[in-house]
C-alpha cells in the first residue's frame, strides 16, 4: 500500500490496535475523484437543460481542474510526493492551474493523442464564460426599468457557446481518463469506469463534425445564407463571438443585403440554438 506511514494509525496507548486510513490510499482518491467529475458532467448538463449557462461552464471548469490535478500529481509529480500525500489527506486544494496545464501538456501521450494543444485554450475558455462580465449577462440587453424577470430572454450565441463548451471539456476528458487507466493499474472500479466512457463516447460520436469546428474556433463555420437577390454567402461563428462573411459576394454586399443577410443568420443561429 502507498504511504504506509501515512494510512496505517496506530492508537495511542493500545499497541494492539490500528486503523487503516483507506482514504489516504491515492487509487481510492481517484477513483472518489472521478465519479466527483462523471456526477458533474450530470450537473452540468441539467443547468444547461435549464438555461443556467454560467452555472454549466463554471461546474465544467471544476472538471477540468480536477483531471489535470489528477495528472500533474501521477505523471508529472509522481506518486511518493508530498503533493498528493496533502491533497489526498485533504489538506491542500488545487493550485496554480496554469502552471499545471504547462507541465500536464507536455506528457507524451497526450501529445500523440492531440489533446495537449486544446488544454490551456479550454481553460482560458472556461474563465472567460465563467466570469461575470457585463456583455454575458442575460441582463445586459432589457431596457432600464425591467426587472428580468418581467422579460423573457433568449440569446442563441450563449447557448450555442456553452454547447460547444460542453462537447469539446466531456470528449477532452474522456480521452484523458481513458489514458489515466490504460497508464494505472488495473482495480475493481477500473471496467465499470471505462465503461461509462464507451457510452458517453457513442452519444458523443453524432456531434463530431460540431467538436471538430470548435476545436478550430467556431461553433458555426461556413454556414450558407441565399439573399432574395440569389446572392449567396458562407458565414461563420467563432467561439469569442466574431463573424466572418465569405464567398464571391461578401465584399460587394450593399447595407440592405448585409441587414437580410444579418436576419437570416439570426434565424440560422434560432434553429440550432433550439
Amino acid at each position: 500500500m502507498h504511504f504506509a506511514k501515512r494510512t496505517i494509525e496506530e492508537f495511542p496507548g493500545d499497541k494492539d490496535n490500528i486503523r487503516i486510513n483507506w482514504w489516504l490510499e491515492p487509487s481510492i482518491s481517484y477513483h472518489l475523484l472521478f465519479q466527483e467529475i462523471f456526477d458533474d458532467y450530470w450537473a452540468s448538463f441539467l443547468c444547461f437543460q435549464h438555461g443556467f449557462t454560467k452555472q454549466c461552464t463554471e461546474i465544467l471548469r471544476n472538471t477540468l481542474e480536477l483531471i489535470l490535478n489528477v495528472y500533474f500529481m501521477k505523471f508529472c509529480r509522481g506518486e511518493n510526493n508530498e503533493t498528493i500525500i496533502e491533497w489526498s489527506a485533504g489538506e491542500r486544494g488545487i493550485e496554480r492551474v496554469r502552471s499545471i496545464i504547462d507541465h500536464v501538456k507536455e506528457i507524451e501521450f497526450l501529445k500523440e493523442d492531440n489533446v495537449s494543444p486544446y488544454l490551456k485554450r479550454l481553460w482560458e475558455i472556461l474563465c472567460a464564460a465563467t466570469h461575470s462580465h457585463k456583455k454575458m449577462m442575460t441582463s445586459f440587453t432589457v431596457p432600464g426599468g425591467i426587472w428580468v424577470k418581467e422579460k423573457m430572454m433568449f440569446e442563441p450565441f450563449i447557448v450555442l457557446q456553452t454547447r460547444s463548451i460542453f462537447l469539446m471539456v466531456v470528449e477532452t476528458e474522456l480521452k484523458m481518463i481513458r489514458h489515466f487507466f490504460a497508464q494505472d493499474k488495473e482495480t475493481e472500479f477500473t471496467q465499470k469506469i471505462l465503461d461509462s466512457i464507451d457510452k458517453m463516447e457513442g452519444h458523443l460520436k453524432k456531434y463530431s463534425k460540431v467538436i471538430e469546428s470548435i476545436k478550430k474556433g467556431y461553433i458555426l463555420h461556413r454556414e450558407q445564407v441565399i439573399l432574395a437577390s440569389g446572392k449567396s454567402v458562407l458565414f461563420s461563428l467563432k467561439i469569442t463571438n466574431e463573424w466572418e462573411l465569405e464567398g464571391k459576394h461578401a465584399k460587394s454586399l450593399c447595407q440592405e443585403e448585409k441587414k437580410e443577410a444579418g436576419r437570416k443568420i439570426q434565424v440560422i443561429l434560432l434553429r440550432y440554438a433550439t
